[in-house]
């Protein structure tokens, strides 16, 4: 048992955006779960990734995305 307060999958209800570098075109995801679903990449590496310093990019349908949280 953790000190952490907050319910257990909390930290999946992050709403965020996948971005198209070649032409900025968003697609937005309610949750990290369903960017995991609908793109086949991993929930932890989309988690890790929504940190911009690390400049993280995936491949998906042949185009270079990154995720980013949805402000």
């Amino acid at each position: 048992m953790g000190l952490d307060l907050e319910p257990r999958g909390f930290e999946n209800s992050i709403k965020v955006r996948m971005i198209y570098l070649d032409n900025k075109e968003e697609e937005q995801f309610i949750s990290i779960a369903a960017a995991n679903r609908k793109t086949n990449i991993n929930a932890q590496a989309i988690r890790e990734a929504l940190n911009p310093l690390q400049k993280k990019r995936f491949t998906y349908q042949n185009r270079l995305v990154v995720f980013r949280i949805k402000k």
